[in-house]
């Protein structure tokens, strides 16, 4: 398992000289420019949401601003002058959080609907305009369908693209639909690291953060560097602020979350990345605990009783509480 161990010259915040601008560049090997794709058009899905943008409610994402916010991310990359750029890069190697996914959300809806039984038989088109107007211009797909835990005619269906839209927006699209009861992007519960950025002018500011300590519940602790990245691609570093990182004479501290899948499932849950023998709870949407047990085996079996539904799954291991959702397929 990798584990990322604070190194002790991050004590002191004056340990970095900041205000410095140094040449770079916004071009990078193709290897390097996709790991922050999906960064850069995440933000800017971020940013409208922050600033009460009209971008907000645009399912498409504006490619000239995920560009600028792209283009700023490799300069940062390519600033290795700068002792603050292997901190964030190489040495924590921050990302956008994972919320909201770009490519996949889910809706619930009638499952008598002409539309909704083509759906649940993974046929697209369906033959009514309404529906097939959004499947079909956005390329989205059925991941799953299954029947919602608690109803018999409310179904759920998750959708999947493989080009990166704002699916907040394109999920209310859906609400307009007659028969559909609910909407929901796919998110991820609890926090961690992050970036946020803005554009300016002549500038992209991009502060790059990273937090520890129970970060599946939220994080306890914080720590944000800040960079300038001008129109010619050169970098000011302007600082960084925040908690302390200080953990010396401690253990690493573990920044990879649990890995859970398959998700949805039919009879077992496998877990990864999960250092030790750990406790999990399945809790439905009621909020009752349905399943409670302990395991170092890496998975937990005789799932294949439960009904199917959305279940919220709670990990605790000895670094710390996961919480995410699960589905259970209906049989």
């Amino acid at each position: 398992m990798k584990k990322l161990v604070l190194s002790i010259c991050l004590l002191v915040s004056g340990g970095y000289s900041f205000g410095q601008v140094v040449p770079s560049s916004c071009t990078a090997p193709d290897s390097i420019m996709t790991i922050y794709r999906e960064d850069a058009y995440r933000l800017t899905v971020l940013r409208s949401l922050r600033n009460n943008l009209p971008q907000q409610d645009s399912i498409s994402i504006s490619v000239d601003e995920a560009n600028k916010v792209w283009r700023a991310m490799i300069a940062v990359y390519n600033a290795v002058s700068l002792p603050a750029r292997d901190s964030v890069i190489h040495q924590f190697d921050i990302h956008t959080s994972r919320s909201p996914s770009l490519i996949s959300f889910s809706i619930i809806a009638d499952s008598t609907l002409p539309w909704m039984q083509q759906l649940g038989m993974g046929n697209i088109p369906t033959g009514t305009p309404e529906v097939d107007s959004l499947l079909i211009p956005y390329g989205l797909m059925v991941n799953s369908y299954f029947r919602r835990f608690g109803s018999e005619v409310n179904h759920w269906v998750f959708f999947k693209s493989d080009s990166f839209y704002n699916t907040r927006a394109l999920a209310k699209a859906f609400e307009k639909i007659q028969g559909v009861s609910h909407t929901e992007p796919e998110f991820a519960i609890g926090d961690g690291n992050y970036i946020i950025d803005s554009i300016y002018n002549d500038h992209v500011e991009l502060i790059y953060s990273l937090g520890w300590g129970d970060c599946p519940a939220g994080c306890i602790n914080r720590r944000f560097w800040k960079f300038n990245v001008y129109n010619d691609c050169s970098v000011e570093y302007m600082g960084s602020y925040g908690d302390l990182i200080d953990i010396t004479g401690m253990e690493a501290i573990e920044m990879l979350e649990p890995l859970v899948y398959p998700n949805p499932f039919s009879d077992e849950l496998r877990f990864e990345k999960i250092d030790g023998p750990f406790v999990y709870t399945l809790i439905d949407e009621q909020g009752r605990i349905i399943m409670k047990g302990s395991t170092d085996d890496k998975k937990t079996s005789k799932l294949n009783t439960l009904l199917g539904g959305l279940y919220y799954l709670r990990i605790e291991t000895r670094n710390g509480i996961y919480t995410t959702k699960v589905i259970k397929l209906s049989r």
